[in-house]
């Protein structure tokens, strides 16, 4: 019998959000890098996200990662959660707009390889649809996720930007 455990955390959250100057919206992306400590099957991640109006339903993918830890290739996996799933409001610093997915077949990950997971809308807009990622923002040399970085992208997902010194909050769980 199979045992669940919950591998990588990172779930500081400094702001509401610290990743906020960048909406989530139809066609900008949130990504965030992570590495396994252990060759099992991905499950789960959750992620402390919250909606704004109608912004459609919420997608995530996971990717294997360029040289870079961008997201890079074809989809490992995908889930979407309903629109009508996810909190609205919530305190994004506080972790009270948690939202977890769950995939329906498992992904098989390798421990000390990076893998990345892209949050995405095919809905909303800049005004008064979208949904906002908690994240926490490192001052100086402090890093709350040494194991990977948070990427933003405008034009979905053809090019990535590394945001500097933050990281999405974030869970994973395996299938060990």
């Amino acid at each position: 019998m199979a045992t669940l455990k919950w591998d990588q955390a990172q779930l500081a959250a400094n702001g509401d959000s610290a990743v906020s100057s960048t909406l989530l919206n139809n066609g900008t992306f949130y990504a965030q890098s992570f590495v396994p400590s252990i060759s099992a099957n991905l499950t789960d991640i959750v992620v402390a996200v919250r909606k704004q109006g109608n912004a459609g339903d919420l997608t995530l993918n996971v990717y294997a990662t360029d040289i870079n830890g961008a997201p890079t290739g074809a989809s490992l996996g995908s889930v979407t959660v309903l629109n009508t799933n996810v909190p609205a409001g919530g305190s994004l610093t506080n972790r009270t707009a948690l939202t977890t997915f769950t995939f329906g077949s498992s992904i098989a990950l390798t421990s000390s390889t990076k893998y990345a997971f892209v949050l995405s809308t095919t809905g909303g807009d800049t005004v008064s649809n979208y949904y906002k990622v908690a994240g926490a923002q490192q001052g100086g040399t402090a890093d709350y996720y040494s194991s990977g970085d948070c990427y933003t992208s405008a034009n979905s997902g053809s090019t990535w930007t590394k945001r500097t010194n933050i990281d999405l909050a974030f869970a994973t769980k395996m299938d060990a």
